[in-house]
């Protein structure tokens, strides 16, 4: 290469973002869905779903749109973490998520991840 030579690289860098990115969650989750559609104009952008999008599937059934979004404009959907179903019990008979929101904190070992694949194809799939 000359001196006069620029060296373009056009490969974009990566990044991981762990987000749920939907306006239905909140204005978290607005902000997260905004800040994805920027990301992936220039960064490779893989993106990992917390515990709080699965733990309410009537929440995930109308985030379906934003995921689909996301999808076909690049996003790379990773994984996302669930806590045992219990958790998710005991929110819904004592009314309140301090026992969804607390013990993660406390032990982070109780979360699971995966691989959100099969999940995603059956919320996301072509209607």
């Amino acid at each position: 290469m000359s001196s006069g030579e620029i060296s373009m690289n056009t490969e974009k860098p990566s990044i991981l973002v762990v987000s749920s990115p939907s306006p239905v969650t909140g204005g978290g989750g607005l902000r997260a869905l905004r800040s994805l559609r920027e990301y992936v104009k220039l960064f490779t952008v893989s993106l990992i779903f917390p515990w709080g999008l699965w733990g309410n599937k009537e929440v995930l059934r109308r985030s379906t749109a934003y995921l689909r979004e996301l999808r076909s404009i690049g996003v790379k959907f990773s994984g996302f973490s669930d806590l045992p179903s219990v958790l998710y019990r005991l929110r819904e008979v004592l009314g309140s998520r301090m026992f969804e929101q607390l013990p993660p904190l406390i032990i982070p070992s109780i979360t699971k991840s995966s691989s959100c694949y099969w999940t995603l194809q059956r919320y996301c799939s072509t209607p």
